[in-house]
C-alpha cells in the first residue's frame, strides 16, 4: 500500500511538473515568435534585449531537457530498487500482488515466519513512461510531436536569418563586427532613420541624402574586401557624419521672436503679417518681420531701435529694408504702401552677426605696412621714369640699345661715370610726393567723415601701380552705418579730399608749364593727352607741342596721375568709393546695373585705356562685392547728395574716357 501511495503521489507530481513544463515551453515559444516579429527594433537596447531573450530561451530548453532526464532516472530507480532485472517481472499478472498484500497484513510476530515460509513474490511491474506521458499530453491537450516540429522549424528559420544577416552586413577593413544570431532588418534601418529625423529635425532633403548614403554604404559592403576602396569608404562615412551632424541652435529664440512681435511691434506702429528666418545678406542669421506700416516710417524706425535696445540691452540689431514686389521685378521696383511710401520689413539680427567684422588681425597690420612700402617704391619709380630725359645722351642711347650692347662686369652704363644721381633722385621727388599726398588726403577725408558719422573704419591698404604710382587704397568699414546718408558721406569724403589735392597739383603744374622756360620742365609725348577726354582736352588749351614733345612741370604729371587714380575709385562698381556712393544714393539694384556696364567698358578697353586690364583684375579680386547695407536701407538720401554722386561719377568717366586722336591732312589723304 505504501509503495502504491508513493507511486500515485509521484505520478501526480510528475503530471503537474509536465504540465508546468509544457505551459512554460508554450510561453517561451510564443515569446520567441513575438521577438522574431519585432526583430526590426529601432535602437541598440532592443537588439541587446533580443540577444538576451535568445540566450535565456536556449538555456531554459537545455535545462528543461536535463530535468526530464533526471526525473526519468529517478522513477526508474524508485520502481526497481529491490527487484531483479529479469524479463518475467515486466509481464507479471495483477494476481501476484495479492500475496504481497496478505503478507503485509499479518501481525508483527508472524511477519518473519510468513516471510520465510512464503514463496518469493514476483517484482512490481514498471509502468510504461512513454505511454504515461502520452496519456498526460492527451489529457492536457498537448500535441508533443507538433510542438517539437514547430520548435525545430523556428530554430532552423532563426539560424537561416542569422546567416543571411551575417552575409549582407557591412564589414570594413577598419571595423570587423561579428554578431552571432543577431540580424538587423530593413524595418530597423527605417526606424533608425525616422528616429534620427525626429530627434535632429532632418528635413525631407536631408532624409533623402541619408537614405542615399546608407544605400551607397550597403553597395560597398556587398563587395569583397579586395574590391573595396578605402578612400571611397572614408568619403561615404564623412558624408554620413555631415548629414547626421547636430543642427545649429537658432540664433534668435522662439521666445524672443514672440516678444518682439507682440511688444516691439503693434497695431499702432507696424502690424506683423509674417515672420521668416531670412537674411541672405547676413548669412541667414536674422529673422525677417513682414507687415504693414501703421504710422510714419521715420517714427516707427526710431521707436523700433530704441525699444529693441531697451528690451534686449544691445543683444540684437535692427535693419529696415525695402520689401520688393512679387516676383522681384528687375527694374528695381518696390511694393508701395498707399499712405506711408515703400512697404518695409524689419530684419532682426544678433549684434555679433550684424555687419562686418570689427576686428583687425596682426597679419592685416603686417600686410598694410608691406603694401605701404611697395607703394612708396612705385611712386618713386614713377618719378624716376618721368625724369629720364635728364639722363646723359650716352646713357639714353645705351638704354635704346640695351639688348644689343653688353657691358663689362662691374662697369657703369656709358655717361654715368660723373653723373649726379642724388640730384636725379631729388628731381623725381615732386612727382612721388605729389602722388602720395593725394592718396594721404583721400584717407584723411575718410577718417574725418567716419569720425563725424560714428562709423569705424579699418586701416588702409595701399595698392602699388607702376603707371600711376598707386591705385589708391582699400579701406574697410568696421561697423554698420545707420543710414544711407552716413554711408554716402564716408564714401564721398575720400575722393573729394583726394581730388582737391590732385586738382591743385594739376593746376599749379599747368601754370608752371605754360611759360615753357622753366628749368624743371620735362618733355612728355603729345599722345598722352589722348588718353583722357577731360584732362587732355583741357591741357591742350594752354600747352603746345615742341620738337621734343610737350614740356610740362613735374607737378602737372603728379596731378594728372592723382586725378586718374581718384577717377578710377569713383567708378560705380563693387565696394570702392564710387560703388558705395551709387549704392547709397540710388540703391543696390542701380549699383548692379552700373557694375555690369563698368565691367563691359573695362573689358573692351573703352574705360581707362591701358589701365583697364590691371584695374579690372584688381576689382574682381578685391572689390567686386557690394558694401553691407546700412541699418536704415529705406530712407533715401537728399537731392544734394544724389546730384553730387551723379556729378562725381560723370566727371570720373570724362577723365577715363579717351579722346579722339588728332588726324592731320596727310593722314586723311593716306587713308583715302
Amino acid at each position: 500500500a505504501t509503495t502504491t501511495a508513493v507511486a500515485t503521489t509521484t505520478t501526480t507530481t510528475m503530471r503537474r511538473q509536465c504540465a508546468i513544463a509544457s505551459r512554460a515551453t508554450t510561453t517561451v515559444t510564443r515569446a520567441h515568435r513575438a521577438r522574431r516579429e519585432v526583430d526590426g527594433g529601432d535602437d541598440t537596447a532592443t537588439t541587446m534585449k533580443m540577444m538576451f531573450s535568445t540566450t535565456m530561451t536556449t538555456r531554459s530548453r537545455r535545462y528543461g531537457r536535463r530535468g526530464d532526464e533526471q526525473r526519468v532516472e529517478f522513477l526508474k530507480k524508485f520502481f526497481s530498487r529491490d527487484e531483479p532485472e529479469d524479463e518475467t517481472a515486466k509481464t507479471a499478472d495483477e494476481s501476484d500482488v495479492e500475496p504481497r498484500a496478505s503478507a503485509a497484513a499479518s501481525t508483527a510476530e508472524t511477519r518473519q515466519e510468513t516471510a520465510n515460509d512464503a514463496p518469493a513474490s514476483p517484482p512490481l511491474a514498471k509502468p510504461e513512461l512513454k505511454s504515461t506521458l502520452a496519456d498526460l499530453n492527451a489529457l492536457l491537450g498537448i500535441d508533443e510531436e507538433a510542438e517539437r516540429k514547430a520548435k525545430e522549424e523556428e530554430e532552423e528559420a532563426f539560424r537561416a536569418s542569422a546567416r543571411a544577416s551575417a552575409t549582407s552586413s557591412a564589414k570594413t577593413d577598419a571595423v570587423d563586427v561579428n554578431l552571432s544570431g543577431t540580424s538587423i532588418s530593413p524595418k530597423a534601418l527605417d526606424a533608425l532613420k525616422n528616429a534620427e529625423s525626429a530627434r535632429k529635425g532632418l528635413s525631407s532633403e536631408k532624409g533623402d541624402e541619408l537614405e542615399k548614403a546608407l544605400s551607397e554604404l550597403s553597395e560597398i559592403a556587398k563587395k569583397g574586401k579586395t574590391e573595396r576602396d578605402s578612400g571611397e569608404i572614408e568619403s561615404q562615412f564623412s558624408k554620413l557624419l555631415d548629414i547626421l551632424e547636430e543642427p545649429e541652435e537658432p540664433l534668435i529664440g522662439a521666445g524672443d521672436i514672440e516678444r518682439i512681435k507682440k511688444e516691439l511691434f503693434g497695431m499702432q506702429t507696424f502690424y506683423v503679417t509674417a515672420v521668416e528666418n531670412l537674411g541672405a545678406e547676413l548669412n541667414g542669421a536674422g529673422v525677417l518681420f513682414k507687415g504693414n506700416l501703421r504710422a510714419d516710417r521715420a517714427g516707427v524706425w526710431e521707436s523700433t531701435q530704441s525699444g529693441l535696445e531697451k528690451m534686449f540691452d544691445g543683444k540684437y540689431t535692427a535693419f529696415m529694408l525695402e520689401e520688393p514686389t512679387e516676383g522681384g521685378a528687375p527694374g528695381g521696383d518696390v511694393a508701395i504702401d498707399s499712405k506711408f511710401g515703400p512697404r518695409v520689413s524689419f530684419l532682426i539680427v544678433p549684434s555679433d552677426r550684424a555687419g562686418p567684422n570689427p576686428g583687425t588681425t596682426g597679419w592685416q597690420y603686417f600686410l598694410a605696412i608691406a603694401l605701404m612700402g611697395l607703394t612708396v617704391g612705385s611712386a618713386v619709380q614713377l618719378g624716376l621714369v618721368a625724369e629720364i630725359s635728364k639722363l646723359p645722351p650716352e646713357t639714353m642711347l645705351w638704354l635704346q640699345q640695351a639688348g644689343d650692347v653688353d657691358l663689362p662686369e662691374g662697369a657703369l652704363p656709358p655717361g654715368l661715370e660723373n653723373f649726379d644721381s642724388v640730384a636725379y633722385v631729388e628731381a623725381a621727388l615732386p612727382i612721388s610726393i605729389g602722388v602720395m599726398a593725394s592718396t594721404i588726403g583721400h584717407e584723411i577725408g575718410h577718417q574725418i567723415a567716419a569720425y563725424m558719422r560714428k562709423i569705424k573704419i579699418g586701416i588702409p591698404f595701399l595698392i602699388p601701380n607702376g603707371q600711376l604710382g598707386t591705385f589708391g587704397t582699400v579701406t574697410q568699414l568696421k561697423s554698420t552705418p545707420e543710414t544711407r546718408a552716413d554711408l554716402f558721406d564716408v564714401a564721398a569724403a575720400g575722393p573729394v579730399a583726394g581730388s582737391m589735392v590732385a586738382l591743385n597739383l594739376f593746376v599749379y603744374g599747368l601754370t608752371l608749364s605754360m611759360g615753357g622756360d622753366n628749368a624743371d620742365l620735362i618733355p612728355i609725348p603729345a599722345a598722352l593727352f589722348n588718353s583722357s577726354l577731360l584732362l587732355g582736352g583741357f591741357s591742350q588749351l594752354f600747352l603746345t607741342a615742341s620738337a621734343k614733345g610737350v614740356l610740362v612741370h613735374p607737378y602737372f604729371i603728379a596731378g594728372w596721375c592723382a586725378l586718374t587714380t581718384q577717377a578710377l575709385n569713383l567708378l560705380p562698381v563693387g565696394c570702392i568709393d564710387g560703388g558705395r556712393m551709387t549704392q547709397a544714393a540710388f540703391g543696390r539694384r542701380v549699383l548692379g546695373a552700373t557694375s555690369l556696364g563698368t565691367y563691359i567698358g573695362l573689358a573692351f578697353g573703352v574705360i581707362a585705356s591701358s589701365l583697364s586690364l590691371p584695374w579690372a583684375i584688381y576689382l574682381v579680386l578685391t572689390q567686386r562685392t557690394p558694401e553691407f547695407a546700412p541699418k536704415d536701407d529705406v530712407t533715401e538720401v537728399d537731392e544734394t547728395r544724389a546730384r553730387l554722386a551723379f556729378a562725381m561719377t560723370a566727371v570720373a568717366f570724362l577723365i577715363l574716357l579717351p579722346s579722339a586722336p588728332d588726324v592731320g591732312v596727310d593722314q586723311v589723304q593716306n587713308i583715302l
